[in-house]
């Protein structure tokens, strides 16, 4: 519970070890649609709005922390925060709370799904188009930090593409824009040419040049490697020959996200001795860990301040 949710209180606990690991992942897992859920996404839109309305970068944080320590499906929220440090953006760039709720949620809406939606998702969300610098890329000055993020974090890791890769990427993107909120493509400032990337010729737009980087041999490997840091062990780093099992699971899924999460979770390794004390715990897992488990109450505001101030 711990590490594929926030902890949990006594009685769950006591639960979930009379389930047994198997059924205890099964609950993690599943997609609930029960009344206690209802009750909490309707709640959790409230404050949302709320948030929304007051307009302070800062309550965001307050209102997430609120949904990490009170939803019903615990993995979600956790998904949804590793993503968000995979995918990195800030609120300190970016500076509006409607943007920033708004990645919130799509994040959390692929958090256990279709990896390739997430990718196209977040390469069109407006958070991510300010925070990289692409809603400014024009054909005449293509801008590389977004091409650059896509493959050396997001995507595929270091030493898998090269400066070539990267300046080809950054013309497929050239007239992404942001026009009233969402997104817009410009035709007038894309670069129409045909690029060629990963020696694949014939790619003209950023959907095609998205879809060329999520067929690289390397990122379900890459992808892996993160689930498995995440989840299981700081360290040591796993090699490539140890993750390809994992990989082979990612693919044989047509790259779903949940089946990878489930073969971690569930994984000798994971539930073994081994795995004892090989993660450090960030500031956000100790609090909301020690508010779910002590069934705490507080001030999710001061709270949220506080984790800021401790990284």
């Amino acid at each position: 519970m711990r590490r594929g949710g926030f902890g949990a209180k006594p009685s769950e606990i006591q639960e979930l070890v009379e389930l047994g690991p198997s059924k205890t992942i099964d609950k993690l897992l599943g997609m609930r649609s029960d009344q206690a859920l209802e009750n909490f996404e309707q709640e959790s839109s409230q404050l949302a709005s709320a948030v929304r309305g007051g307009g302070s970068i800062d309550s965001i944080a307050a209102w997430w922390l609120h949904r990490m320590i009170h939803s019903p499906s615990p993995l979600v929220e956790r998904m949804t925060l590793f993503w968000h440090g995979h995918f990195a953006t800030g609120a300190d760039k970016v500076n509006d709370v409607e943007l920033m709720v708004q990645q919130n949620k799509l994040l959390r809406e692929h958090a256990l799904g279709d990896f390739r939606k997430l990718v196209h998702g977040v390469s069109k969300d407006p958070a991510m188009l300010l925070y990289l610098d692409s809603a400014s890329n024009r054909k005449s000055h293509p801008n590389e930090n977004y091409a650059r993020e896509l493959m050396e974090l997001f995507c595929l890791g270091e030493g898998n593409y090269t400066e070539q890769d990267v300046q080809q990427l950054a013309r497929c993107f050239t007239g992404w824009e942001i026009r009233r909120k969402t997104f817009r493509f410009n035709p007038y400032q894309h670069d129409a040419g045909l690029k060629k990337l990963f020696d694949r010729e014939g790619i003209e737009s950023g959907e095609e040049a998205i879809d060329a980087v999520l067929s690289h041999r390397s990122m379900p490997t890459f992808i892996s490697g993160k689930l498995v840091r995440f989840f299981v062990c700081d360290e040591p780093n796993p090699t490539p020959e140890f993750l390809e099992p994992l990989a082979e699971v990612f693919r044989e899924s047509d790259f779903k996200i949940e089946p990878l999460v489930r073969k971690i979770l569930s994984s000798k390794l994971m539930l073994s001795d081994w795995s004892v004390g090989k993660k450090v715990r960030s500031p956000i897992d100790l609090m909301v860990e020690s508010m779910r488990s002590l069934q705490m109450t507080t001030n999710l505001d001061r709270l949220a301040k506080g984790l800021d101030g401790i990284g």
